[in-house]
């Protein structure tokens, strides 16, 4: 498969993609710090309070255009065979042409 094919199939996933990112970037359900138990057994996981506040605010802010690009290159890189000669350059080539730009 040649660097245009990869990508295009990766590419034409588009909507599965973006779907991901609602998923992972849509708010989060977060547990009230107060109510955490400082008893719990040891398969019970709990967040401290200061990192759930940090969650929360860095759930709420909006990716820039940038930032979604990175991500869908980053994507697009790992995803792709270890011995793969598809560079990052062309992968951002390729995104900007079948986006339009």
């Amino acid at each position: 498969m040649n660097i245009e094919e990869t990508l295009s199939f990766f590419l034409q996933k588009k909507k599965f993609c973006d779907n991901q990112l609602d998923l992972i970037y849509s708010k989060p359900t977060l547990i009230d710090p107060s109510k955490i138990n400082r008893g719990r057994k040891m398969s019970e996981v709990a967040t401290s309070p200061a990192l759930l506040d940090k969650l929360l605010a860095a759930a709420k802010r909006s990716l820039t255009e940038r930032e979604i690009r990175e991500q869908k290159v980053s994507f697009i890189i790992s995803s792709v065979d270890d011995d793969s000669t598809i560079t990052k350059a062309q992968v951002e080539r390729v995104i900007r042409d079948f986006e339009g730009e």
